[in-house]
């Protein structure tokens, strides 16, 4: 329960809300999740 805390501390201090945090790392994940399906096609993770 404190490390949440600590972590809304964190991120205010920041200048970032949680909820612009938990969107963020959301954002990180579909990227991860593309390039995974792309590397599990043979394709180069960046589509490049």
């Amino acid at each position: 329960m404190q490390e949440g805390i600590d972590a809304e501390a964190a991120e205010a201090a920041m200048g970032r809300s949680a909820d612009e945090t938990t969107k963020a790392h959301s954002r990180a994940i579909l990227v991860l999740a593309e390039a995974t399906r792309r590397m599990d096609k043979g394709l180069h993770p960046a589509g490049v």
